[in-house]
């Protein structure tokens, strides 16, 4: 019994220290540029579209026509100011 339990074991454990690695790795932790998603804002440039934007930086966590909201866990948020014709005219960064 304790031979076939041993193996499983190890394997559990090695499982475990590789999950911590993977979520590091994970391309959803970082943007386009390679750069944490919670810096990506600082690629955002006066004009471009809400489409640019949000290839950049994903979906906004709150969101109107004119003001897109993003929260990060490192303590960042992030607010992209918008024009009626859907251009940024702003950006704001915030971190705690």
């Amino acid at each position: 019994m304790l031979f076939g339990v041993f193996p499983l074991l190890v394997v559990g454990l090695t499982l475990l220290e590789m999950v911590p690695q993977a979520i590091a790795r994970d391309p959803a932790n970082t943007s386009a540029q390679g750069q944490p998603k919670s810096q990506a804002f600082h690629s955002i440039v006066l004009g471009m579209t809400k489409e640019q934007v949000e290839k950049l930086m994903g979906k906004a966590a709150q969101s109107t026509d004119t003001l897109w909201q993003y929260a990060y866990d490192d303590g960042t948020s992030v607010e992209v100011v918008f024009s009626k014709d859907r251009r940024v005219i702003k950006v704001l960064s915030y971190h705690r």
